[in-house]
């Protein structure tokens, strides 16, 4: 049975039993929280307290007032959101794409309560290829006048879906607008603010971040994916003791989309490795 949180303005549904072992997951630029039911309803083990949020400015959440969307600010607002939630113990974080950002800078710092680290296809800001992603964000439609329009728009994305599942994708998506069109549930001044970013100057930071975690961490890169590459996991592994990598054999980008069990698989063996011995 799913549940809902609404704490400080962030939205999430949850999985399990309060008191089970926490685990945060964190969607991408082009997700909400529901991304992650399927894995999570796929799943073996039991034992473990899920929430699944909703990025502030993205689905259900507030958007922020000041438009304040920078990585440093997201991530110091999900600290305050997993501290609450889980009661100030420590957590495993899961992130995909846009959402692993967070869980590195969550993970690297000094007084870090992220004990596991669970990255899917975690993006290219680690390595080369963030620029041209960001033009193709800005470039990306964030409105359509209909709604054929805008189910043609994204099956491109989603196509190995059946049509309702990705019928029920849409409605986490999509707003109705009063001029009978359809935007995406997410501040436009998400993107305005992420594209005016340095990324040097942001990967620069995450390897700061990623080198500086004791976290176990466990890497999924995605086949075909152009996102992470093979030489940027090579870096990661070998700048982070004790961290895995594992291949989603011939999967894109929309890892959750494409193969949810192979993300329930990951989350059945975080749960099955037990907590740290800090924790």
């Amino acid at each position: 049975m799913t549940a809902t949180i609404h704490h400080d303005g962030v939205h999430a549904r949850a999985w399990g039993d309060p008191a089970g072992r926490p685990i945060l997951l964190v969607h991408g630029v082009s997700g909400t929280s529901w991304d992650w039911t399927r894995s999570v309803m796929r799943m073996s083990q039991s034992g473990g307290y899920l929430v699944a949020l909703d990025l502030p400015g993205f689905g259900d959440s507030d958007w922020l007032s000041a438009g304040e969307y920078s990585v440093p600010h997201l991530s110091s607002m999900l600290e305050r959101f997993a501290d609450t939630v889980f009661g100030g113990r420590r957590y495993a974080y899961v992130g995909h794409s846009y959402g692993g950002k967070m869980g590195i800078v969550l993970a690297g710092a000094s007084d870090s309560k992220v004990s596991d680290l669970l990255l899917v296809d975690n993006g290219t800001d680690l390595g080369p290829g963030s620029p041209a992603v960001r033009e193709r964000l800005k470039a990306a439609p964030v409105w359509f006048p209909d709604l054929q329009s805008a189910v043609a728009g994204y099956r491109a994305s989603y196509a190995v879906e059946s049509i309702d599942v990705f019928l029920l994708r849409m409605s986490q998506y999509l707003r109705s607008e009063p001029d009978g069109g359809f935007s995406i549930r997410r501040d436009p001044r998400f993107i305005d603010q992420m594209v005016v970013g340095d990324p040097q100057e942001e990967s620069a930071m995450l390897r700061s971040r990623w080198t500086a975690s004791s976290a176990r961490a466990r890497i999924i890169r995605a086949e075909k994916s152009r996102m992470l590459t093979a030489e940027t996991v090579d870096w990661m592994l070998a700048t982070s003791a004790g961290s895995s990598a594992v291949v989603a054999p011939a999967v894109g980008h929309n890892v959750l989309s494409e193969a949810p069990e192979v993300i329930a698989g990951e989350l059945d063996r975080l749960l099955s490795q037990g907590q740290t011995p800090a924790e």
